[in-house]
């Protein structure tokens, strides 16, 4: 098991990837559900688990910060650094939503309908526990 130099980052990123995700699940509970605000907060998720990620396997913050903001980048990194995505859903999610962010952020653009927003959180949750499983931090686990 590989040590990781930043523990507290990695545990800060995957801290944020959940509550991100638990907003998300809270946007999809509301009666006033949009989507823009629900996919930004699953966005956030998913980008912030890569990153916990790869700072797990070495990469620092400097690392990150030229990998950017991009899904399929940070995605790529993360293939190379030797995470295996086992659904191919969560991969047609990442490339659906990926560049999308400002357009989300501030309502513009197409509507994404890839998934259900119960799908969409499913996929999310699974990726958040493949990757939390990843990390060789005990108290890290959901």
């Amino acid at each position: 098991m590989a040590t990781i130099r930043n523990v507290r980052e990695v545990k800060r990123l995957m801290a944020n990837a959940i509550s991100f995700t638990e907003a998300a699940r809270r946007i999809k509970g509301d009666e006033l559900f949009l989507w823009p605000p629900f996919y930004v907060c699953l966005y956030y998720a998913i980008e912030l688990s890569f990153k916990a990620f790869l700072s797990s396997r070495g990469h620092s913050l400097g690392d990150l910060k030229k990998i950017g903001h991009g899904l399929r980048d940070l995605s790529d990194a993360c293939v190379m650094a030797r995470f295996v995505y086992r659904d191919e859903a969560f991969s047609e999610l990442i490339n659906q939503i990926d560049g999308r962010l400002h357009d989300l952020r501030y309502l513009q653009g197409d509507s994404i309908e890839v998934v259900t927003a119960d799908e969409a959180l499913n996929l999310v949750d699974g990726n958040l526990r493949l990757i939390s499983l990843e990390i060789p931090i005990t108290d890290i686990h959901r």
